[in-house]
C-alpha cells in the first residue's frame, strides 16, 4: 500500500489532463493564497488589466518624489538621486532590480509573487555606501467590485533597497505608490496592510564554530583511519618478511618456520584495540557495513521496504510543502487546481507515513526487548541504564551535527532571495537545550513555526519519550500477558479518547493543510498523548510475533496453497482499505477545510481524530505479520527484497538532512517555480529524493556509524 501511495503521489500531475477541475464558480477564502475568489471574475479582470497597464517604474519614481520620509535625510536624498537619474547608470541597475508585475496576473487572482533580480541588486555599487540590502514587502491590495465588496489580494514584492534606508523608511514609499495607483484606477484598488522584511547579515557565532570544529573532528578521524587501513597491510607485510641473508630459517618437525604463523592461527588473531577503534571510522569497514546485504537470523525484513517507501513518502509531502509555497510558486492558480485532485491527497493527507515510523518503531523495540528477556530471563541495572544510554548516544551525535550545522552555519553559508522570510533556523540559538532533552514538544508548550530548530525533529522528540516508557507495557507483556494486554488496551483507548476531546473541543478540522485552526499543530500534531497509538500497536505487534510468530509459522508451512491464499487475501484486502480509507477517505472535508476555511462537520472530524491514526497502525503492523508468518506472498517478496537493506540503514541519517537540503533550495531560487507541466515536480521529487539519500550517506560514514561501532567497541 506504501508504494501504491507513493506512486500515487509522484504520478498526480501526471493525470492532470484527465483530472481538470474548473478554476472558476467555487467560492475560496482570502487568507489561502490558492483560493479562487468565485466573485465577480470579469469587473477583477477589467481592474487586473487596468494594473497591468501601468507603468510601474514611472509611478515609483513619483511615489519617491512625493513620498514623506521624515528624518530619514539621507534615505530621501539617496532615492531622490536614483529617481533623478543623477547617474543613470545606477538608476537604470536600480529600477531594473525591482520587482514588477509579470503576465498571468489574471490567473493568479488570489495572490501574485513580484519577484526582482536579487544578483543584480547584491551588485550594484553605490558610491556614498557601497551596497544595497535585499527586502521582501508583503502587501495587501484591497480591489473594489462595488459599494460592499473589496478583494483583497495578497502580494509578495521584492524591493532592492539602499543601504541609507531603514526597514521602515520604504513604508511611505509605498504608501504614496498607493496613492498614486489609487488615483490612477480611479480608487478601485488601495493599498490595505504592509510589513517589511530584510535580509540580514549573519556572522558565525559559538554553535556554528562548535558545528564546524565537530564536523572537522569526525572528517579527520575519518580521513586517518581510512588512509592507516589502507598502508597499515603494506607496512606490516614489509616488516614480517623474511630476508635470507639477515636470519637463519630454523624448521620445525611440523616443516613450519619457527617464526612462521600457520594460516589458521593467523585468522583467529584477535584485532587490538587500536584495530578495532581505526575500524569504526575507516571508510573500508563502514562502506563495507553500509553495503552489506548479509541477513542475520531472526531479522524481519519487510520492515527494510516499508521503512524506505516511508522515508520516501515523507519527502514527497515536503517537497510538495515546501515548492507550495506562495512566495516561490509561479502559478498559484495551477495550485489549486492540483490541490483539488484526489490523487494529490496522498501529498495533502500523506501525514500517516510518520505513523507507519512510529508503530515500526514500537514493533521492533518490544520484539528484540523480548528476545533479550526470553535469553536473560531480566535485565540488571545496568544493562537497563544501557538500554537507554545506547539509545541516546545512537541518535543523539548524528541529531547534534544537524542542530549545530543546519541552525547555526546554513544561515552564514547559504543566502538567496528568499533569504528575508528563511533567517536560518532561529530558535536553535534558544532551544538547542531542549532539543538535545527530546522535549521541544513539550516545552516551551506552543511554539510557532520560525521559533523552532530543526523542523523535523519533535518526530524524534515524540519517538525518545515512547522508547522511556516502552518497558512499562513489555515488562508486563512478559511476564503477565493479560495485564500487558490490558495496559495496552487502556493506554490506547485514553489516547484516542484525548484526541476525541480535544478535537470537539477546539473545533478542530481533519487536515493540517486546511489550518482552520492554526493551534492544531501543536495541540494534538506533536503531542506524545496523541501520536502514542501507532507505538502502542507497534508494541502489541511485536508481542504477538515473540509469543506466537514461530508457530504461526510452523502451522502455514504444513497449510495447502489454497487454505493460505483463501485466508491471507481477505486480511489483505481489508487492511489495504483501511489505509486507503485513512489517506483518501476524508477528501471531501479537507477540499472543503482548505479551500472554504470551513472546519469539517465534528462528527467527522472527531471520528477520523481517534479513529485514523489506530486504524492505520493496525493495518500496517498486521501487513507485516502476515510478511512474517509467510502469508505475505510476492508482496512480502517485494517488500523483503535485500537492497532495501543498504537505504534502510540511511533512513535516520536522510530524515534529518533533508529539510535542510529543501530550504536551501529554497533560499537560492532566483525566479518562480513553476508546477507545470506537472511532470516538472516528478523531476524535482526525485532530484531532492537523489540529493538527501547522498547527504544522508553522508552524515551515515562520517558520524552515525562510527558512533555506533565506537560505542559498541567501548561498551563491550
Amino acid at each position: 500500500m506504501l508504494l501504491l501511495l507513493l506512486f500515487a503521489g509522484l504520478l498526480s500531475g501526471a493525470v492532470a489532463a484527465k483530472e481538470q477541475y474548473p478554476l472558476h464558480g467555487t467560492p475560496l477564502p482570502f487568507s489561502q493564497p490558492w483560493a479562487n475568489p468565485g466573485l465577480n471574475e470579469t469587473s477583477l479582470v477589467l481592474v487586473m488589466d487596468l494594473l497591468k497597464s501601468i507603468n510601474m517604474d514611472m509611478v515609483l519614481e513619483g511615489a519617491i518624489r512625493s513620498s514623506d520620509l521624515g528624518n530619514s535625510s539621507a534615505c530621501l536624498t539617496k532615492l531622490n538621486a536614483l529617481t533623478s537619474f543623477s547617474n543613470p547608470t545606477e538608476s537604470i541597475s536600480y529600477f531594473d532590480t525591482l520587482g514588477k508585475p509579470a503576465s498571468g496576473l489574471t490567473r493568479n487572482l488570489f495572490g501574485a509573487n513580484f519577484m526582482g533580480s536579487y544578483d543584480e541588486c547584491m551588485t550594484l555599487k553605490n558610491s556614498s555606501s557601497g551596497y544595497y540590502e535585499w527586502c521582501a514587502a508583503h502587501l495587501t491590495v484591497n480591489i473594489s467590485l462595488g459599494p460592499a465588496l473589496t478583494y483583497p489580494v495578497p502580494i509578495r514584492w521584492t524591493l532592492c533597497q539602499p543601504l541609507e534606508c531603514r526597514e521602515g523608511d520604504i513604508s511611505p514609499v509605498v504608501s504614496s505608490l498607493f496613492q498614486e495607483i489609487t488615483t490612477l484606477t480611479k480608487g478601485a484598488v488601495k493599498l490595505g496592510s504592509f510589513y517589511q522584511i530584510c535580509n540580514v547579515d549573519d556572522s558565525y557565532t559559538a554553535g556554528a564554530y562548535i558545528g564546524m570544529i565537530l564536523a572537522g573532528l569526525f572528517a579527520v578521524l575519518v580521513t586517518m583511519a581510512t588512509m592507516y587501513r589502507a598502508v597499515a597491510p603494506v607496512l606490516d607485510s614489509a616488516l614480517q618478511s623474511d630476508s635470507p641473508w639477515d636470519k637463519t630459517v630454523l624448521v620445525s618437525e611440523d616443516g613450519l618456520q619457527k617464526d612462521e604463523v600457520p594460516p589458521t592461527e593467523k585468522q583467529n588473531v584477535p584485532d587490538s584495540k587500536l584495530d578495532k577503534l581505526v575500524r569504526c571510522f575507516a571508510l573500508q569497514d563502514t562502506m563495507s557495513d553500509l553495503t552489506s546485504t548479509d541477513v542475520k537470523s531472526g531479522q524481519v525484513l519487510c520492515l527494510n521496504g516499508i521503512r524506505v517507501l516511508s522515508i520516501n513518502w515523507v519527502i514527497l509531502g515536503h517537497s510538495f510543502a515546501y515548492f507550495l509555497n506562495p512566495s516561490v510558486a509561479g502559478d498559484l492558480g495551477y495550485m489549486g487546481e492540483i490541490i483539488k485532485r484526489h490523487s494529490f491527497d496522498t501529498v495533502s493527507n500523506g501525514f500517516p507515513s510518520v505513523d507507519s515510523f512510529f508503530a515500526l518503531s514500537g514493533f521492533l523495540v518490544a520484539y528484540l526487548l523480548l528476545k533479550q528477556l526470553t535469553r536473560k530471563g531480566s535485565l540488571t541495572p545496568v544493562q537497563w541504564i544501557s538500554y537507554y544510554v545506547h539509545r541516546y548516544i545512537r541518535l543523539t551525535i548524528p541529531f547534534l551535527m544537524v542542530i549545530l550545522i543546519e541552525g547555526f552555519c546554513y544561515q552564514v553559508w547559504f543566502t538567496g532571495p528568499q533569504r528575508p522570510e528563511i533567517q536560518g533556523a532561529p530558535g536553535c540559538h534558544k532551544s538547542w537545550w531542549n532539543n538535545l532533552l527530546y522535549i521541544q514538544n513539550l516545552y516551551p508548550w506552543k511554539v510557532d513555526t520560525p521559533g523552532t530548530c530543526v523542523g523535523q525533529a519533535w518526530y524524534l522528540a515524540n519517538d525518545m519519550q515512547f522508547y522511556i516508557f516502552a518497558p512499562l507495557f513489555i515488562l508486563p507483556l512478559f511476564y503477565k500477558p493479560k495485564l500487558g494486554g490490558f495496559l495496552l488496551t487502556g493506554a490506547v483507548s485514553a489516547s484516542a479518547i484525548a484526541a476525541a476531546v480535544i478535537t470537539f473541543h477546539y473545533k478542530l478540522g481533519i487536515s493540517l493543510m486546511g489550518n482552520t485552526n492554526p493551534d492544531q499543530f501543536w495541540l494534538t500534531y506533536d503531542k506524545p498523548w496523541i501520536r502514542c497509538t501507532p507505538y502502542l500497536i507497534g508494541i502489541a505487534g511485536g508481542w504477538f510475533y515473540w509469543a506466537w510468530g514461530e508457530h504461526i509459522v510452523s502451522i502455514v508451512h504444513n497449510t495447502p496453497m489454497y487454505i493460505k491464499v483463501a485466508l491471507s487475501v481477505p486480511v489483505w484486502l481489508i487492511t489495504f482499505g483501511l489505509q486507503y480509507g485513512v489517506v483518501y477517505g476524508p477528501h471531501s472535508d479537507t477540499q472543503n477545510e482548505i479551500f472554504l476555511q470551513r472546519p469539517a462537520p465534528t462528527a467527522d472530524a472527531v471520528a477520523y481524530g481517534c479513529l485514523a491514526r489506530i486504524a492505520w497502525a493496525v493495518s500496517l503492523v498486521t501487513q507485516v505479520l502476515l510478511c512474517q508468518c509467510s502469508l505475505g506472498g510476492f508482496i512480502n517478496s517485494l517488500l523483503s527484497w535485500k537492497g532495501w537493506l543498504v537505504l534502510s540503514r540511511l533512513t535516520y541519517s536522510v530524515y534529518l538532512v533533508h529539510m535542510g537540503l529543501l530550504s536551501i533550495v529554497l533560499l537560492q531560487m532566483r525566479g518562480s517555480f513553476f508546477l507545470q507541466p506537472a511532470f516538472q515536480m516528478s523531476v524535482v521529487y526525485l532530484g531532492v529524493l537523489a540529493m538527501s539519500y547522498l547527504w544522508g550517506a553522508v552524515l551515515y560514514l562520517l558520524v552515525e556509524l562510527p558512533v555506533a561501532k565506537l560505542e559498541r567497541v567501548l561498551y563491550r
